[in-house]
């Protein structure tokens, strides 16, 4: 992708996040009543209120979308570079922290939205605000008491009328043991990660995609990103986080657009219809499923020789594969391990070889050689492609492979073996 290229799909997603919003809000929340009617919540506009104030988060990302792409195309980033001078690491390094903040907003703001789909109702919505100023007051009220050593009787009485109405508003929506965002037994909101957890159990493909697919690699990962640190590492080539952020941001704000759609019942108009129509034309690829299968040579951790035993699929559909170690291993007593997808490379597919051996086979035969007596089992079979791979990687394939591995992660401004699963 050329500079062009890429400065012409950021500039797409910053008008979609700057102008998304008020195309989908001029029907819902005009202007004139944001400013008169959304100034406090209610069990009536609940649900608009939400909407209102997540997207005005959007468009507060737009304007940072639009100084993130003026200083990549001012600095000419995307370009072939060998170094970066302090002050461009510095500033690059510091907008990534920046985007791991929007990035973080707008996770919440989508996981939110995707799980409201299951109850998409003004009783919830109100439900929900109200536990979350019940937190607010709770909070207050224990500051007053942990660090002044006095009681704010103010506070005390707003907290009891909130108390009053939600018991009220729980009797009329009955079985609230269920409910996603409530904890069991308790007038609190779920964690991110358990609602996280919940919207990845329901969440469209590009919305995983937006998300990051796990905890760990979406949300988990900006969070740590905002929090001081002295075990993260920098990246080699800090343009790349950078670039990375811009288009999650990007991703993040088309999919909350998409939901806010669905849960009001509305056709998209403007620029929201063309993204609606671009998303459905593209087929998306899914890197949770069919990376590896059993019998195939992967390359796992410190780029280990390993073959795939077993494929189990978890709770959110996803594959994990049990690769036994073929040469070195990882550490002493340890024969094989669980890997998810993110975390092999392949190294050969078993069906390509069998189907190289076939070929073997077939051109002997061609020759006039008679075939064997008996052919070879399926296991005998499967221990000489084991011999192959293994023989391959010991006579020097194994170094070249390494070699290559390792630049392809430094191209992609990752850092060699034992920093590579930094931050970045």
């Amino acid at each position: 992708m050329t500079p062009n290229e890429q400065d012409e799909i950021f500039e797409t997603w910053e008008m979609l996040a700057l102008l998304g919003p008020a195309t989908f809000l001029k029907r819902l929340v005009p202007p004139e009543q944001a400013d008169t009617e959304y100034l406090r919540f209610n069990e009536n506009n609940s649900r608009n209120f939400l909407l209102l104030h997540l997207l005005i988060e959007v468009q507060k990302t737009g304007f940072a979308l639009e100084r993130w792409r003026k200083l990549a195309a001012d600095e000419g980033l995307g370009q072939p570079r060998d170094t970066y001078d302090n002050n461009l690491r510095l500033t690059l390094e510091s907008i990534a922290d920046e985007q791991s903040l929007w990035q973080r907003k707008l996770t919440e703001g989508l996981v939110l939205l995707i799980n409201f789909s299951l109850t998409n109702s003004a009783p919830h919505y109100y439900h929900f605000l109200l536990l979350l100023e019940l937190k607010r007051q709770n909070r207050r009220i224990n500051d007053q008491q942990r660090f002044f050593g006095t009681k704010n009787e103010t506070a005390e009485r707003t907290r009891n009328r909130i108390v009053t109405e939600i018991e009220k508003l729980e009797r009329s929506i009955g079985d609230i043991s269920t409910l996603w965002y409530r904890k069991p037994n308790k007038r609190e909101v779920t964690s991110v990660e358990t609602q996280l957890h919940h919207a990845l159990t329901i969440a469209m493909p590009f919305e995983k995609r937006a998300l990051g697919y796990t905890y760990g690699k979406g949300y988990g990962e900006t969070s740590s990103s905002i929090h001081l640190s002295a075990v993260e590492t920098d990246c080699l080539k800090p343009e790349m986080p950078f670039f990375a952020g811009f288009s999650i941001c990007g991703l993040l704000a088309e999919a909350i657009l998409s939901r806010a759609h669905a849960l009001t019942g509305t056709q998209p108009e403007g620029i929201n219809w063309h993204f609606d129509r671009t998303r459905h034309s593209v087929q998306e690829t899914d890197p949770t499923r069919g990376t590896a299968q059993v019998g195939d040579f992967v390359l796992v951790d410190e780029l280990l020789l390993g073959i795939v035993e077993e494929v189990a699929t978890g709770q959110h559909g996803y594959e994990s594969y049990r690769v036994k170690y073929i040469i070195d291993r990882p550490a002493e007593g340890i024969d094989s391990d669980w890997y998810s997808p993110f975390d092999i490379t392949m190294f050969m597919d078993r069906k390509s070889l069998r189907e190289g051996l076939n070929t073997w086979l077939g051109d002997v035969r061609k020759e006039g050689i008679p075939p064997l007596d008996l052919p070879p089992s399926e296991d005998e079979i499967d221990q000489a492609l084991l011999h192959s791979a293994e023989e391959m990687w010991r006579r020097g394939i194994g170094e070249y492979v390494k070699r290559n591995v390792i630049q392809i992660w430094q191209d992609r401004g990752l850092q060699p073996l034992e920093v590579r699963d930094a931050a970045c």
